[in-house]
Parts: structure tokens; C-alpha cells; sequence
């Protein structure tokens, strides 16, 4: 084990829900490659901690997930709170992956920001109202897609258009004002 590998057992060690005793009998093993209550709630804890070498040991203890577990994250059973407590402990999301998946879900609802009434394929789209909370959100987690966001929800920029005085001036000094032939 490295010394970093200690700390961190030591960190997930430090959980209120292991007793003093089930800390001291605790020793310097990959917690996958352990069962039991003990094992599942250092195998929490090192995901949550760092889920990189929460892969790593996974790999290295050539552990797996139940086959309802499995079923359950393509879709095809149930999920529970247990299911996914063993999908969080087998596997581990970095900060990153989690980020990308939140934005990815954000967006595949629409965009937060709404959209402007258009014409597309000669049929009028209604304009959609937006979701605050998935605009503030949005803004925490990738501020670039958020500015993108609101830039297309504003849709296209319009043109200039004149006051009346512009325009008598400018049609006084002998220009037309676009649209005029």
C-alpha cells in the first residue's frame, strides 16, 4: 500500500457508522476484496472519497457487480435504494463525469433558457418558457454552455431599426432606408 492508500482507508475509516471496535480490527486491504457489512461501508466511502482509485481496486480485486444490479442500470429491472447504493460503490463517479452527466441531463430536457417563437419548414413553433432552477444550475456546473444557452434561447439578433428623426434625416441626405427599393 502507498501512502496514500493508507490515508485514504484511514479517511473512510473515520465514518460514524463503523463502531471503535469494527475500526480496530480494520487492516491494510483493498476493501473490495473483503464482504460482509464492514467491507460495503469502506467501499462506500473509499467511491465517495476517490472514485479513481475506487476503480483501480475494483479492477484490481476483479470485483463485479450482481446481475440485478447490472439489469437495473441498463433499464431492464427496478431500481432500488440498494441497487443503487451497489452501482455507487462498484461504480464510482468522478466529480467530472458527474458534472458532464448533470449538464447532459439538463440538456436533454431542453434548453433551460427556453426558446423564441420561430418559423421552421413553414410552421410557426411556439416560444417555451425556460426552468430557473436549471438555469442556475446550469450556470454552476459549465458556465460556457449556459452563455450558449441563453445565446440560442435569445435567438437570432435582430437589425438595426431606425427612430422616425433617422429616418427623415437619413432621407433627407438622400439614402434609402433598407427594404425601401
Amino acid at each position: 500500500m502507498t501512502p496514500g492508500q493508507v490515508e485514504l482507508l484511514f479517511q473512510a475509516s473515520q465514518t460514524p457508522e463503523l463502531t471503535n471496535d469494527q475500526k480496530q480490527r480494520l487492516t491494510l486491504v483493498n476493501p473490495w476484496t473483503m464482504s460482509g457489512p464492514v467491507a460495503m461501508v469502506m467501499q462506500r466511502r473509499v467511491a465517495e472519497l476517490n472514485p479513481v482509485q475506487a476503480k483501480q481496486w475494483i479492477q484490481d480485486a476483479g470485483a463485479s457487480m450482481s446481475l440485478q444490479a447490472a439489469a437495473a442500470q441498463q433499464g431492464l429491472a427496478p431500481m432500488t435504494t440498494a441497487i443503487e447504493a451497489e452501482l455507487a460503490r462498484m461504480n464510482p463517479k468522478t466529480d467530472d463525469e458527474l458534472r458532464k452527466e448533470k449538464v447532459a441531463s439538463i440538456l436533454a430536457a431542453g434548453n433551460p433558457y427556453g426558446t423564441s417563437a420561430r418559423i421552421e419548414n413553414g410552421r410557426m413553433i411556439a416560444a417555451t418558457k425556460g426552468n430557473l432552477t436549471q438555469q442556475h444550475v446550469l450556470q454552476m456546473l459549465d458556465p460556457k454552455e449556459a452563455e450558449r444557452q441563453k445565446r440560442l434561447a435569445e435567438g437570432p439578433q435582430k437589425g438595426h431599426s431606425f427612430t422616425p428623426r433617422e429616418e427623415q434625416i437619413l432621407r433627407a441626405h438622400g439614402y434609402s432606408l433598407p427594404g425601401e427599393g
